[in-house]
């Protein structure tokens, strides 16, 4: 049975999700496109959107009780993490969608979730680290998406600047004072393109 849990609850405490559960395949997107004189269109470009996971339930007995337990946890302003058992290293950041109905029948209730996914991505719950070799830093990630890197360097000694090398870009912090180094363009600001989870 799937176990779903949101924030710092367990949903599945509270219902079950049924069969038609629907977490789709990959990005939503849209894509623009423009008459041509001739047969068919011109592709534009496409937009990566926010994605929706559609999540049917069934709670059975105390219906009233259940209810207003969901009414709390669901209740948030803001996404939260979203986990599903089946895949307990990966998270959303996804908030309920519009009202959720339930259909009550004597003992039994059933309605339908739809979580709203931001920014349409699930991420892995490991946080990895790499350490440089020979002053070169390779990072693997084997996601489906690109993502920004987070850096954080431990320095054996006093410096005043640190410098990083990508294909695409140099980048520096600090100031290089030292009269013999050859200078870059400073930045304060990090970016790679990386595939992440």
């Amino acid at each position: 049975m799937l176990e779903v849990t949101y924030g710092d609850y367990k949903l599945t405490d509270y219902m079950a999700v049924t069969s038609k559960f629907n977490r789709g395949i990959g990005l939503n997107r849209s894509n623009y496109l423009k008459d041509k004189k001739e047969t068919g269109k011109l592709f534009l470009r496409s937009s990566l959107e926010e994605n929706i996971i559609t999540m049917p339930f069934i709670l059975r007995y105390d219906l009233n009780a259940k209810r207003r337990e969901l009414a709390k946890i669901l209740g948030t302003l803001t996404p939260q993490r979203l986990v599903f058992s089946d895949e307990p290293d990966k998270y959303y950041m996804a908030i309920p969608d519009n009202r959720i109905d339930l259909e009550e029948i004597v003992f039994l209730g059933k309605g339908q979730i739809d979580w709203i996914v931001p920014d349409g991505v699930a991420y892995s719950t490991e946080e990895r680290q790499f350490h440089a070799l020979d002053n070169t830093l390779s990072i693997e990630n084997n996601g489906s998406h690109k993502s920004p890197a987070s850096f954080t360097a431990d320095f054996t000694e006093d410096t005043d600047y640190l410098g990083l090398l990508t294909d695409k870009k140099i980048i520096q912090l600090g100031t290089v004072e030292d009269t013999d180094a050859s200078t870059m363009a400073e930045s304060t600001v990090i970016f790679l393109s990386l595939i992440h989870i």
